[in-house]
């Protein structure tokens, strides 16, 4: 707006103050709970367009991704339910659901046959397989970041997947919750934490989201 041929600086000061408030305090932290939002929106979306081309729900396609990876005392409909935040119930629904398409079988674990179970089967194994590669679409514009970049913001996106697993709010079995991880043992160095399991230095490149071998701490 011009008025006495100037600018009229008090039509866009509001703005401008608001955008400084915006900018300040928690708004900032709002903005990245936003952000987050929308990226949680277009991987579920991601999900359920690739589960649905084969015939699936995103629960039953994340089941088979999830068998696909873990050894077989933790293919058990108990862990499936722990690991999803669902009921015995869900999880053994979506199991049937699975068996009846001839995804996978239900056996008895041969060191304790008290337990039941799950195994892929070709078919499962093919789809599970196909269904790994989903959050593609999310992956390749991580793949434009530079090297600092990612590493700074699997850091911090790491830190705060811990904090939401000691409030319960998330199950992840990675390096920042697990009893062997030792952060910041080489101090300085460009692998400063440390695996005791492995007895191996770690980048922050390579800290781990989802470990078969991770043993909760404390």
């Amino acid at each position: 707006m011009v008025q006495g041929g100037r600018v009229a600086r008090h039509a866009l000061e509001p703005a401008v103050r608001q955008g400084r408030e915006l900018l300040s305090g928690n708004e900032i932290e709002s903005k990245l709970a936003d952000a987050l939002e929308r990226l949680s929106q277009a991987l579920e979306a991601l999900l359920r367009e690739e589960a649905g081309r084969r015939g699936l729900s995103p629960i039953q396609a994340r089941f088979l991704v999830y068998l696909l990876h873990r050894p077989v005392e933790l293919r058990r409909v108990g862990e499936l339910a722990r690991e999803f935040g669902l009921t015995p119930a869900t999880a053994s629904g979506a199991v049937d659901a699975l068996q009846r398409k001839g995804l996978l079988v239900r056996e008895e674990w041969p060191e304790d046959r008290r337990y039941v179970t799950l195994r892929l089967t070709g078919a499962g194994r093919s789809i599970a397989g196909e269904l790994s590669g989903w959050s593609g679409a999310v992956r390749e514009p991580l793949g434009e970041l530079g090297g600092e970049e990612k590493e700074v913001l699997l850091g911090a996106l790491l830190r705060l997947v811990a904090s939401l697993q000691r409030e319960g709010l998330v199950r992840a079995r990675m390096c920042l919750s697990c009893r062997f991880f030792r952060p910041d043992a080489h101090p300085g160095r460009e692998r400063p934490h440390h695996c005791a399991l492995l007895d191996a230095p770690l980048a922050v490149r390579e800290l781990r989201v989802d470990c078969p071998e991770h043993e909760p701490a404390g």
